[in-house]
């Protein structure tokens, strides 16, 4: 286990459908991201830096104004939480892609998952969840 966890040219990921871990090369890990990910230009869009800031802004705005068009019906505590949510980023703030092992078909692809944790959008995206959930129990 030791080994595993000091070694930067193997990866340690989950598998999709909880078949359990699996172990890769970094390299091949990489490569899965872009030859099944990054490169479909029908999903996927690079961004310049400025782009990026744009857009980071924008959605940051967007959040900003639902949370005042919408604070008569939120509670207290959904406007603080989702207010400090955009203040209480680690890192860059942008959510990021880590893929699951399909092992399961003939053929080893990868999911691609885009997590929110961590990021600027990480609170509006729990809380959204948190609502939708409800929704459904009523």
């Amino acid at each position: 286990m030791d080994w595993l966890k000091q070694n930067e040219n193997i990866v340690v990921f989950s598998s999709d459908k909880n078949l359990g871990p699996c172990v890769i090369e970094r390299d091949r890990y990489v490569e899965f991201a872009f030859k099944f990910h990054l490169c479909d230009n029908n999903t996927y869009k690079r961004l310049s830096l400025a782009e990026t800031c744009f857009f980071r802004r924008e959605l940051i705005q967007k959040i900003e104004s639902f949370i005042t068009i919408y604070a008569n019906v939120l509670s207290k505590s959904d406007i603080i939480f989702l207010q400090r949510s955009l203040v209480n980023v680690t890192g860059t703030g942008l959510s990021y892609l880590y893929q699951l092992a399909e092992i399961h078909k003939t053929l080893m692809k990868t999911r691609a998952i885009i997590s929110y944790s961590g990021s600027f959008p990480e609170g509006i995206a729990k809380w959204l969840d948190r609502e939708l959930k409800r929704s459904q129990n009523t």
